[in-house]
């Protein structure tokens, strides 16, 4: 940046307005010194836009699923390139698509194990 500066003072005294050049260079210093502070303090370098959201490692605001455009009832269905958001299977769907039982609970005792004996009573 500091080379850009120099670079362009000679430019701006024949060509420019130096109090141009001047708000140039104090308005980006400014915007500079935000987005270092906003990092350091954990955030993007700067506020990310609805449909994105803050990836902490980087620094940079990554874009959400569908953009965040779908319903709390919705999810977001990605397909190669597209993204669309569908409707959430219910219970009912999904167990309208199954064509068998669910297996039974497993356990450890052979099937031909004898029943576990009852509790005995506590002593008086």
């Amino acid at each position: 940046m500091l080379l850009g500066v120099v670079l362009s003072l000679p430019l701006t005294s024949c060509y420019g307005d130096r109090t141009a050049l001047i708000g140039a260079i104090l308005t980006s210093a400014i915007a500079v010194g935000a987005a270092v502070d906003r990092r350091a303090e954990g955030e993007c370098y700067v506020p990310c836009n609805f449909g994105t959201i803050c990836n902490p490692s980087t620094g940079y605001c990554d874009p959400l699923p569908c953009r965040g455009a779908c319903a709390p009832n919705e999810i977001c269905v990605v397909n190669g390139d597209q993204e669309q958001c569908q409707p959430m299977p219910t219970p009912d769907l999904y167990l309208q698509g199954r064509s068998q039982a669910p297996p039974a609970p497993f356990s450890d005792l052979p099937e031909d194990a004898p029943a576990p004996p009852p509790n005995p009573a506590p002593a008086p």
